[in-house]
């Protein structure tokens, strides 16, 4: 009579429960990894979406603020945007209460409860570019000088309010809730160095918006990439 070996059979179905252990041990950590990776893009995406509205809320009053202070009688020339909370990298600010001559009262100041009744928002820091500082602290905000395409006169500035120094994401998210086309992977590129500050003295044959990325033109809010990888959010006030 042929012997029976029970302690084989059980070594091989104990290695046989152990690969299959093995197996699905490997499929939970990959599994666990990529709803990880998921996860994370999924709170990039809702990060930047949060920071964006944000934004554009604040772009938006102030925008609206302007109007109002122009239809109460208040001249495009004598708009103030001072305060102390946008500063360049040396912590001197960047529009202080007296960069435009002309404002000579509180009513035409944005920020005073007599004039458009608004407070300075810090833009959020997870919204912003951590490059080292250069020009303008990341966050800054202010009134600016430049032209943009199918907008008023070819030959005269806008008023813009930029928003400088926002991160990538957060610049991407602002166009698509624009509904302006970035590139594949990035904001689209504009350069617009050398435009100036405003301080009540409107200019002619600024730096162009539009000239290089088309989608850009007629439009009054935008984000862009600069020539130098700077990111900054456009909106504008004034048109000319």
């Amino acid at each position: 009579m042929k012997k029976l070996h029970p302690q084989a059979s059980i070594r091989g179905n104990a290695l046989w429960f152990i690969l299959i252990a093995i197996f699905l041990l490997a499929a939970l950590t990959m599994l666990i990894t990529r709803t990880s990776t998921q996860t994370e893009e999924t709170g990039e995406s809702e990060r930047a979406t949060i920071a964006a509205t944000q934004i554009m809320r604040y772009t938006s009053a102030v925008s609206s603020t302007v109007q109002k202070m122009l239809m109460r009688g208040i001249s495009e020339n004598q708009l103030s945007f001072g305060n102390t909370i946008y500063q360049t990298c040396s912590n001197i600010p960047l529009q202080s209460t007296t960069h435009n001559s002309r404002c000579t009262t509180n009513e035409c100041q944005i920020f005073h409860v007599q004039g458009g009744g608004l407070t300075p928002f810090p833009i959020p820091a997870a919204a912003l570019q951590t490059d080292p500082c250069s020009g303008w602290k990341f966050g800054s905000v202010a009134l600016v000088m430049k032209r943009v395409d199918g907008l008023g006169n070819a030959n005269n500035d806008e008023v813009l309010l930029e928003v400088y120094g926002v991160n990538k994401e957060t610049c991407m998210q602002i166009n698509r809730l624009l509904g302006i086309a970035n590139t594949a992977t990035d904001a689209p590129v504009d350069d617009v160095s050398g435009g100036v500050l405003y301080s009540g003295t409107m200019t002619t044959f600024g730096p162009q918006i539009g000239n290089e990325y088309i989608p850009f033109q007629g439009k009054k809010a935008f984000c862009l990439k600069s020539s130098n990888n700077m990111y900054s959010f456009f909106t504008v006030l004034i048109v000319k």
